[in-house]
This record gives C-alpha cells, structure tokens and sequence, in this order.
C-alpha cells in the first residue's frame, strides 16, 4: 500500500526515521491579498484554525546538523526557543505580515533562532497569471543576515548547498 508508512504530526510533534529526527514546527500563514482586474481580495486565517491556511514548519536532525524550514510562515514570537544550525526561511511577504514574513520580519527571525547558515525561500514564485509574485530583494536579505554573521546561500534553480 502506498501509504502503509504514512506519520502525520500535529504540532510538537516528532518522529524519527532510520536515523532522521523530525520534528513538526508552529508557523502561521499570514492573511492573503490578492489583486484582480483592479480589485484585491483578502483571506484571513480564522480564529480556530491551529495553523492558518495549513502552514506548518519541519526542524529536520540528520546526525549533529539540524535544519529548520518555516515553510510559508509569518513572524511568530514562539521561535524564540527554537534553534537550528541552518534556516529555511521565507522572505517573499508583502509586508504587514501578508502572506509570509517580509525581508525585515525574516532577518528578526534570524536573528530569534541564530542559524549557522540561512537559506531564503518563497519569493520571486510564480502565482496565478503572475511570473513573478512576492518580489523582494535577496541581496538585501542576504546583506543584512551577513551584518549578524551569519552565512547566507542564496540559490537558484537546480542549485544545491552542502552542509
């Protein structure tokens, strides 16, 4: 069956596999705004939904390096006690936490987990009609994460980083 080693996790939640830790991460979607033929439509997260609109982040541990993808997250203050030697971290917001975090909100989550190396994410995606949708300044990104000294890899596609 294809699902026969199918491990759902809740958040606080981990499992570890042939040597693999894993561990479910709380994130939360920020609200969405989409723009159409000059009208914006707006989505807000409800106030029971334990995530927001499905987001959750993984804090992966293969021998003695961990690695924390926030997946599709806004800013939250609960990452103060998390730690990670790598950060997947999303900067593509549109600020005012829409969407996912924004440059600024991604550096204070640097910042909040103090990372070895971070990996910017969810920017620059395509969406709908749009080629390019949560346009931001990486070289800023990776400017300001550098100013705290911390390694920053930006890739591109098909490029690959080795820890």
């Amino acid at each position: 069956m294809p699902f026969d080693n199918l491990h759902p996790l809740d958040v606080g939640e981990s499992i570890s596999l042939d040597g693999v830790h894993i561990e479910a991460v709380k994130t939360v979607h920020g609200p969405i705004a989409v723009p159409i033929l000059g009208f914006t439509f707006r989505a807000r997260p409800g106030p029971d939904e334990r995530v927001g609109l499905g987001s959750m982040g993984f804090k992966i541990t293969i021998g003695d390096t961990s690695i924390l993808n926030l997946g599709d997250s806004v800013l939250v203050p609960e990452w103060k006690d998390v730690s990670a030697d790598v950060l997947m971290v999303p900067i593509g917001g549109l600020g005012a936490n829409t969407w996912t975090m924004d440059v600024d909100e991604a550096v204070e989550a640097v910042k909040m987990i103090a990372p070895q190396r971070v990996i910017p994410c969810h920017y620059c995606v395509p969406f709908l009609w749009k080629r390019r949708f949560g346009v931001t300044d990486d070289q800023r990104f990776k400017r300001e994460v550098e100013r705290l000294g911390v390694d920053c890899a930006i890739l591109r596609y098909g490029q690959a980083v080795t820890m």
